[in-house]
């Protein structure tokens, strides 16, 4: 059984040999610049920016076909700034944004026609705001709120209310109390002589 593999890399025009043993990449000084994988069949399978060993910008991953499959951004290691996926068409089917290697702003997925069919909003990792799910006519068909984390609340489609009433309806609201009439004051009654 063999545990280790030897790949040739692309390092900005300069064929470097790396050592891949145990899922590990041995190298022998930091990379920085261009990275190249390859296909056996020489076609690239990914291609990222290194600086000083560490993942500095964009990363794509292309499928055996050639077609772009994912790319992302890296800052200094973590995934930071927009992350994009493709079908085999070429077209999106999730678009996301990282900040400091955390979700982080709006969250996106597409159907095979590239109609949006979900959209959430993260805030440092954590889901925020609503999760909006989209029929393929592009229309909103059911909602969940999120603030910190939690769902708040859960609406769809199932009345003819539009969502945003829908949320109104299903809060639940403190019955409403009539104000304490103030007392009359103690009327002053002279005693009658007589």
């Amino acid at each position: 059984m063999k545990n280790f593999l030897t790949i040739s890399l692309r390092i900005g025009g300069i064929i470097a040999s790396v050592l891949i043993f145990g899922g590990f990449v041995w190298a022998e000084d930091s990379v920085s610049g261009l990275v190249e994988t390859y296909f056996a069949d020489g076609g690239v399978k990914t291609r990222a920016v290194y600086r000083d060993g560490m993942l500095e910008g964009p990363f794509e991953r292309y499928s055996a076909q050639g077609v772009l499959e994912e790319v992302r951004t890296y800052r200094h290691d973590k995934l930071d700034g927009p992350a994009r996926r493709y079908n085999p068409d070429g077209m999106i089917t999730e678009e996301v944004h990282y900040a400091e290697g955390k979700l982080d702003g709006p969250h996106r997925q597409y159907g095979k026609d590239g109609v949006r069919t979900t959209e959430m909003v993260y805030e440092r990792g954590v889901p925020v705001g609503p999760y909006r799910v989209f029929s393929p006519d592009k229309k909103e068909i059911s909602q969940t709120h999120f603030e910190d984390g939690k769902k708040i609340n859960l609406t769809g489609a199932s009345s003819n209310k539009p969502i945003a009433a829908q949320a109104k309806s299903n809060s639940k609201s403190k019955p409403k109390l009539k104000p304490t009439p103030k007392p009359k004051p103690a009327s002053k009654t002279r005693p009658r002589h007589k």
